[in-house]
């Protein structure tokens, strides 16, 4: 998309500053030493070490800077400084036989040009579309969905892919948590996300199996801070469940050395819906004045990170981040029905049981080194993570033998999972038109699981690859690319056996020995070991300057997920018996992306068909066999099928009159099971989208800036569903923004007010774990934020 530019710098009274970084369009490496001249003025600099500029200008208005440095081609940028933005600009080696030089400010034009399908958010759109959560804040860019349950608990999707098809990459790391669950949030802090680049399709050469559906690439390659000593914050409030949050972040840099710190604390009460009754397990459950009882929420994060950069030792940098994050369970889906339980306590923000709790700990240490020897670069990501995420209800049993735990006796499930993660990537460059990337990846994991219910066993897993990739720049608009990746990983899981309810089936006298023994299993002792090969190639054609066309086709292929070969028990988050299947042998398909992108600088238009065939498709299925267990409904068991997807997304945007933006896209999607000849469950609907920005003109500068959006969005009905899969019906929102910034001396201010579902229309969304339950989505809400930055 054209650049969402990022409100680093400011406005002062009578004059302005423009603040930009220049790359080598080819390498992305910063570029020194590049004149930047104003060719409608007077005045001009150069970048410093790290491809930075500031120059100051005497009158706001568009202008025209003339880049220039040796061997590169000279460019003109047609800016305006009344944006106080900072500008990504770049250029192409001399070597590039380019017609045109004048060229368009976003480092995300250079990455849609040379990756797959790709869409960038920085973080001023990231601030101004913002969500309870980032996966729902995503949802903006078409072919991403949020799988959620409740208002803010929620994990991306990605054409119809999501929990562990998709790989969530936070500088260089894949998180790790118990991604395999889509009934709590993705552990990460939204507010202190700089970059969020959405690779749509499969990313599997790179990033492993885990990516074979794309990948979020959170603060790729974020950028150094500017010089000095910097601060931002902002403080927020949702009608809705009266949420309140606030963050507060500073970032300093001196002499290649730099620091940046972030703190944030959001909570909410119980939340509001739009009906008065849900179903659950074939009861009726009344909804007292609306409210989910016991759905309030806490969260709070930190991170730091310091680093150095230095031309003779690269760029290294260290990140510690944790996340909390506490969260009530509706009473009324949880266990035996009963509607005592949700009645009204006198307290919305109070979090009682059932609820859940989630810690993460993670520290990253990344390393990114000069070049060598003129032509190579070395990477180095290292990562630990620490997971534990509790479930909590007051103690009961599915069955009478089952004693109460001396310790932690509310403890329903544990899960303490850890992670060791590495990356090491070497990139040659031998000729300008050649490129290779070689490397090596590995990563160890421990869970361990407690409580006095079942659903996963201990286990022990190993994960490794060996890829390379290559571009080549064969001739004149045309680019190569291609690469192959071989796999293994290797599960030890131990052996977990139920004696108590063993005693019970005893007791009810109706089973064999073999039977008894068979349910008393919960998860047998298993050593498995998976290897296999994934490959992929693509071209690009450069049609002309504003044109591109590109087609990738690949085989990508993913491990088992140990909930697919060993969960065994009652899953309360997803309302069901779940059990995997041992002898699951590994996900694999091969996948075909094409993209067209036209682009200039008032329109950009993209289409991105797309299309899968999966040899072993691995999904969750009703058995029509009922669980021993009381209340638990029947089992759902993983299976696999050949199955096919195909789909595609529109984008267009179109800037005009100098004060008007306007964004719409359209995404749709099909899954089916070729086996059985149904459709594959969990597929979101068809969506269409629309988004116009009105910036008030007429206004001097210095009284600021307002700006005025709609943001209308229909959403198709979805009635191709799955075994025991609840259709739903079609619905149209519409969501409205204000937002308003000012500059105050060195300070900047922005305000917003946003209603969403201003209608306050009553609807289900199909990739909601409350749909079964016939749980509507939020109605109208209101939000107010406050920001400053300095």
């Amino acid at each position: 998309m054209l650049l969402f530019f990022l409100p680093l710098t400011v406005v002062g009274y009578g004059q302005c500053f423009l603040h930009g970084i220049v790359r080598n369009a080819d390498t992305w490496e910063l570029l020194p030493d590049v004149s930047v001249q104003l060719l409608n003025g007077v005045g001009g600099g150069h970048t410093d070490g790290n491809g930075r500029f500031k120059l100051q200008v005497d009158e706001c208005g568009k202008l025209t800077l003339r880049l220039s440095s040796l061997g590169f081609e000279g460019a003109d940028v047609d800016v305006d400084s009344r944006d106080t933005s900072i500008l990504y600009l770049h250029l192409h080696p001399v070597n590039q036989e380019l017609a045109a030089v004048r060229v368009t400010a976003s480092y995300a034009s250079v990455q849609q040009k040379r990756t797959p399908v790709l869409r960038m958010l920085e973080s001023q759109e990231l601030k101004v579309s913002s969500a309870p959560s980032l996966a729902q804040t995503l949802e903006i860019v078409p072919g991403v969905h949020a799988v959620n349950i409740g208002r803010s608990a929620s994990k991306p999707m990605i054409r119809g892919m999501g929990l562990n098809r998709i790989a969530v990459v936070d500088r260089g790391i894949k998180q790790e948590g118990q991604q395999w669950g889509g009934d709590h949030a993705l552990e990460i802090d939204q507010k202190a996300v700089h970059r969020v680049n959405v690779y749509k399709g499969s990313m599997s050469l790179r990033y492993g199996g885990d990516a074979m559906g794309g990948v979020l690439a959170i603060n790729e390659h974020a950028p150094m801070p500017d010089a000095g000593l910097h601060a931002d914050g902002e403080v927020w409030g949702e009608s809705n469940g009266m949420l309140v949050g606030s963050t507060l972040g500073v970032e300093w840099q001196r002499n290649g050395f730099f620091a940046e710190g972030r703190a944030t604390y959001a909570e909410s009460g119980d939340y509001r819906v739009p009906t008065d009754t849900i179903t659950y397990l074939s009861f009726l459950i009344p909804l007292y004045d609306r409210y989910l009882k016991n759905t309030a929420t806490r969260e709070a994060a930190g991170t730091l990170t310091v680093g150095v950069q230095a031309a003779s030792l690269g760029t290294i940098s260290l990140t510690g981040s944790l996340v909390s994050q506490r969260a009530g369970l509706f009473p009324g889906s949880h266990g035996v029905p009963s509607i005592a339980r949700v009645l009204p306590d006198g307290n919305r923000r109070d979090i009682a049981m059932p609820s859940a709790a989630v810690n993460h700990w993670k520290a990253i240490l990344n390393y990114f080194s000069p070049h060598l020897l003129g032509c190579w670069n070395i990477s180095v990501d290292l990562g630990y993570q620490r997971n534990l995420r509790s479930e909590f209800s007051p103690f009961h049993t599915h069955y009478d033998a089952q004693p109460e735990p001396d310790v932690n006796k509310d403890l329903e499930l544990g899960f303490d999972l850890t992670t060791l993660s590495g990356l090491l990537r070497t990139e040659w460059r031998p000729r300008a038109a050649v490129q290779l990337e070689f490397g090596l990846d590995g990563q160890w994991q421990r869970h361990v699981y407690d409580g006095y219910g079942f659903l996963l066993p201990s286990y022990r897993r190993f994960s490794g690859g060996l890829f390379a990739m290559g571009s080549w720049r064969c001739a004149w608009r045309w680019r190569l690319e291609g690469g192959a990746r071989f796999d293994v990983g290797h599960y030890d899981i131990d052996r977990s056996y139920d004696i108590y309810l063993e005693e019970y089936l005893h007791r009810l006298g109706f089973m064999g020995e073999e039977q008894i023994a068979a349910y008393s299993l919960r998860s047998p002792s298993l050593q498995r070991t998976f290897y296999d090969l994934s490959w992929s190639v693509g071209a690009t054609h450069y049609v002309s300057g504003e044109q591109t066309v590109k087609i990738y086709l690949g085989q990508s292929f993913r491990l088992p997920g140990v909930n697919e070969l060993a969960s065994n028990g009652m899953h309360h988050g997803a309302f069901r018996h779940e059990k995997g299947d041992p002898s699951l042998k590994s996900e694999k398909g091969i996948q075909l992306d094409v993209e067209y992108r036209y682009a200039t600088e008032s329109v950009e238009v993209a289409l991105s068909p797309f299309g899968a065939y999966y040899f072993s498709y691995i999904f969750l299925e009703p058995t029509g066999r009922w669980s021993i267990l009381p209340h638990a409904g029947q089992i759902y068991q993983y299976r696999t099928a050949r199955s096919v997807m195909w789909g595609g997304e529109a984008e267009l945007q179109w800037r005009f009159g100098g004060h008007y933006r306007l964004l719409t896209n359209v995404a749709a999607l099909w899954m089916r099971n070729l086996t059985d000849g149904y459709p594959l469950p969990f597929c979101p609907p068809a969506k269409v989208q629309l988004d116009g920005e009105y910036r008030v003109h007429g206004v001097p500068i210095r009284w600021g800036e307002l700006y005025l959006s709609l943001h209308p969005s229909y959403t198709f009905a979805q009635f191709e569903t799955a075994r025991n899969e609840t259709p739903t019906q079609g619905y149209a929102l519409l969501d409205a923004l204000m937002r308003y910034a000012v500059q105050v001396s060195r300070c900047r201010f922005e305000f917003s007010f946003q209603c969403r579902n201003v209608f306050n229309e009553r609807y289900f969304n199909h990739l909601s774990f409350y749909r079964k339950l016939n749980i509507p989505e939020v109605g109208r809400s209101f939000r107010l934020s406050l920001s400053a930055s300095i």
